[in-house]
């Protein structure tokens, strides 16, 4: 099958969908690296793995447990110690929600 390259539009369009403000060069990097993974992909794919059994994890462990230790903390005014601002004993951060 033919190598599928991601074109510099692809790129720019997949970095708007993610949030990204991507470069020029970032997008030119991007789009071979993309490339090359996804032609890595399509090696996978053509790997026979119809010998091999399937498995749900390739750890045998199934849930480990251990008990809850309680250990020394900080205090509180050893937490807020570099708190940039704190109110009755609390963080005070900046509100995120308008009303």
């Amino acid at each position: 099958m033919p190598k599928q390259v991601l074109n510099e539009k692809e790129v720019k369009d997949i970095g708007k969908l993610s949030s990204l403000e991507l470069s020029d060069e970032e997008i030119r990097l991007f789009s071979h690296q993309l490339t090359d993974i996804l032609d890595f992909i399509e090696k996978l794919s053509s790997v026979d793995t119809t010998e091999t059994p399937a498995l749900s994890s390739v750890n045998e462990k199934v849930n480990v447990f251990r008990e809850d230790e309680t250990k020394p903390g900080l205090t509180r005014k050893e937490a807020l110690r570099n708190a940039k601002s704190s109110y009755k004993g609390f963080f005070k951060v900046p509100a995120i929600f308008k009303e």
